[in-house]
């Protein structure tokens, strides 16, 4: 009886352990500033925003910002920063991250467990629409609580479970073309993206060789002589004619049609063994 009372206690004692071990730690950093792009204050402003809602909504909450990938894609890199970083707020690892990659030049929101469940990928969209209003003015605090608040909406509200992707696309705004003389307030239009100097200086150069070369075409001598100058009138005729059946060649495709939105978003499986989804955007 003894050594079951001795057993019994110490079992007891390591669950206890294991469950201290495996516990969320609300305390842990989750602002992880290598790209060196916010103020200790910034940092701490973001912090104290992430812990005040962990619990209350059962989610991890992570913000990574750095220049060097290590020469991974920024899922990947996301991928791998949240399972080696022991990130997640339960068994199923729930949390939500948001990357900025400096180095591939992407904002990434990587999604798992419940977070994954829950938002799908025209809640993604929504999301990344929030944070780009403040990354053109290189707001990254902003874009981060902007984040953080438009993740939660998307956790907590079933407004885009119904909406099909492509029909989301279709109706966002559609940037006007001369918006970069004349300015644009949306960071993610194509007007935006013409703004960028290592877009408009080539595009430029490109239209002045355009136009150089039409012109020097224009100046070229015209040619006065044509098929028909040293050919008598009427002279060719056609003899014979006929048409050649050379075969038929039929090109088939299945198109999906899409079955409109849904709770969850696409998903993979990461090198840990973790299933993860979520979406991204350049900037």
């Amino acid at each position: 009886m003894k050594k079951f009372i001795r057993f019994s206690i110490i079992s007891s004692l390591l669950i206890c352990m294991f469950l201290s071990l495996c516990a969320f730690d609300k305390d842990a950093q989750k602002v992880f500033d290598y790209a060196d792009v916010l103020t200790s204050s910034e940092e701490e402003e973001i912090t104290n925003a992430f812990k005040a809602r962990n619990d209350a909504y059962g989610l991890d909450f992570v913000f990574v910002t750095t220049n060097n990938t290590q020469g991974k894609d920024e899922v990947q890199y996301s991928d791998d920063f949240y399972d080696e970083g022991g990130f997640g707020y339960d068994e199923n690892h729930s949390g939500i991250m948001l990357l900025m990659d400096f180095d591939n030049r992407k904002v990434y929101i990587n999604t798992v467990g419940s977070a994954l469940a829950e938002i799908n990928d025209v809640e993604i969209e929504v999301i990344l629409d929030q944070v780009f209003e403040y990354m053109d003015d290189e707001e990254y605090k902003d874009a981060c609580l902007a984040f953080l608040d438009a993740s939660i909406e998307a956790y907590t509200s079933s407004k885009y479970d119904d909406v099909n992707y492509s029909d989301y696309e279709n109706s966002r705004p559609q940037s006007d073309w001369l918006s970069p003389v004349f300015g644009d307030s949306n960071p993610d239009s194509a007007a935006s993206y013409f703004r960028k100097p290592y877009v408009s200086l080539p595009l430029a150069a490109g239209i002045a060789l355009i136009i150089v070369l039409i012109i020097a075409f224009a100046r070229r001598p015209k040619m006065t002589a044509g098929s028909s100058t040293y050919m008598a009138k009427n002279s060719f005729s056609v003899k014979h004619q006929s048409d050649v059946f050379l075969g038929r060649h039929t090109v088939t495709r299945h198109i999906d049609s899409g079955s409109g939105g849904s709770h969850g978003g696409s998903s993979h499986m990461s090198s840990g063994g973790i299933s993860h989804g979520g979406g991204g955007r350049s900037f």
